[in-house]
């Protein structure tokens, strides 16, 4: 829990670095395998944005951070730049954890002696939660490492499927295929269309007189109603010819 805890700190400065001053915890919750943290943010964050506040908060744990809690005045804290939650209200005496240079905030709660102690943290979701906040739930530690084992697992079961052997490889055979199953759709749209019209034969033959309107009513079986509907059109020039028609 302590290493969920300290992580968030290092979230909530690297959220103010990469998206703004705006940004405020609007929430939290930390447990010994999971952290969830809510902050105010006017809409979602885009993988970039993502990206960049996973590797600032991984550059501080890494860097090896002492984290030193101490009490002290308010004023004191202010004036040492720690940062309050925004509308908490504190009392003349308030603990400090200080992360220098990178965090510094008001908190009562327990933390790591070191950054390093996180090990690796890892950001698995990012949504809304309501008007104006953001949620971005992350793991730490050994919890973070087996979560990236399991995405790679499953990304070896993607290269098997496809076919290749580098992982460099897989965005450009995911792409060939794409662009393959577009032609094949196209061709087998064409010769739906080709069936349909043969099925249909000369449609001139099936018009009938019904008080004195020339009318064309057809029923041919056809494997899907796109292909009917492109057919009727490449007809209609020549059965507008015939007047009043219902299909």
């Amino acid at each position: 829990m302590r290493k969920n805890h300290s992580a968030t700190h290092l979230l909530h400065a690297a959220l103010k670095e990469v998206l703004g001053d705006h940004v405020n915890q609007a929430g939290s919750l930390v447990e010994s395998d999971r952290l969830r943290f809510d902050f105010s943010h006017f809409g979602p964050m885009n993988d970039n944005e993502i990206a960049e506040v996973e590797r600032r908060v991984n550059e501080e744990i890494w860097n090896s951070i002492n984290v030193n809690i101490k009490e002290m005045s308010i004023s004191d804290a202010k004036a040492m730049g720690a940062m309050a939650l925004f509308g908490e209200k504190y009392g003349d005496v308030v603990r400090v954890v200080d992360m220098s240079p990178y965090s510094i905030e008001l908190c009562g709660g327990t933390h790591v002696n070191n950054t390093s102690e996180i090990g690796l943290f890892k950001i698995v979701s990012e949504s809304g939660t309501g008007a104006g906040v953001r949620r971005i739930e992350a793991l730490t530690g050994k919890g973070a490492f087996q979560y990236l084992e399991a995405v790679q697992e499953k990304f070896n079961a993607v290269k098997d499927l496809v076919k290749v052997k580098s992982d460099d490889q897989v965005v450009d055979k995911v792409q060939q295929m794409q662009v393959d199953e577009k032609e094949l759709t196209k061709q087998l749209e064409q010769r739906n269309k080709e069936i349909t019209s043969l099925k249909m034969g000369d449609i001139t033959d099936q018009v009938e007189e019904i008080n004195g309107l020339k009318v064309l009513a057809t029923e041919v079986e056809v494997a899907n109603a796109k292909a009917i509907r492109e057919t009727m059109d490449d007809f209609q020039i020549e059965v507008t010819r015939y007047g009043n028609y219902l299909n």
